[in-house]
């Protein structure tokens, strides 16, 4: 983990950001297969959008680079999860083994595991 750390901190960190926040897809990335989860949310930013639109949207350096806008959101997920965890917000909760904490894009489909929590004992 101190490793990751490290390499989403340095600049242009984002180019990498789905290289560096591997997936794991051992279930179907469809949430409507699970008995609870939470509702979609789309947010639209006319900011980013203008952003997207203008001269100054950096580019990707290569073919697999991630996008500005992309990279930098798994980053920004990324420390939201670290920090939720570190606040032990999941501690009330009936955990499974193991419980797994990420995100998905929904372009993308894979679901994106970035932390795994109560782990099984062998």
């Amino acid at each position: 983990m101190a490793q990751r750390e490290m390499m989403l901190k340095l600049e242009g960190a984002w180019r990498g950001a789905k290289f560096n926040l591997r997936s794991i897809r051992e279930s179907s990335p469809d949430l409507g297969e699970f008995a609870y989860y939470p509702p979609y949310a789309e947010f639209r930013y006319k900011e980013l959008e203008e952003l997207c639109l203008s001269g100054d949207y950096p580019q990707k350096e290569h073919a697999v680079d991630d996008d500005y806008i992309a990279g930098n959101v798994r980053i920004t997920l990324w420390k939201v999860v670290e920090r939720l965890i570190t606040s032990k917000v999941f501690a009330p909760l009936r955990l499974a083994s193991p419980f797994r904490v990420g995100y998905r894009f929904h372009d993308d489909g894979h679901f994106i595991v970035l932390r795994l929590l109560n782990w099984p004992a062998l």
